[in-house]
């Protein structure tokens, strides 16, 4: 999936959000193409509890710079 991103950016789309992975078990990130096409490009990584994925979800939220808007799981 990371490789998919590089390569990506290699022919010319540029980042919109970088590769990460979330909190809900799902590594992604977004590109827009030269043709301004935005793509999301994931893969499932992990199964978390519901704990876990409120823990990691308070991680994220926190790490957001103030004015980000959030995306909804």
């Amino acid at each position: 999936m990371d490789k998919t991103v590089a390569k990506a950016v290699g022919l010319g789309a540029t980042i919109q959000a970088q590769v990460m992975d979330m909190f809900w078990g799902d590594r992604c990130g977004m590109v827009v193409d030269p043709d301004g096409y935005g793509w999301m490009v994931g893969t499932h990584k992990a199964e978390p509890t519901t704990q876990e994925m409120k823990k990691k979800m308070a991680e994220q939220v926190g790490q957001q710079p103030t004015g980000t808007a959030t995306v909804a799981a």
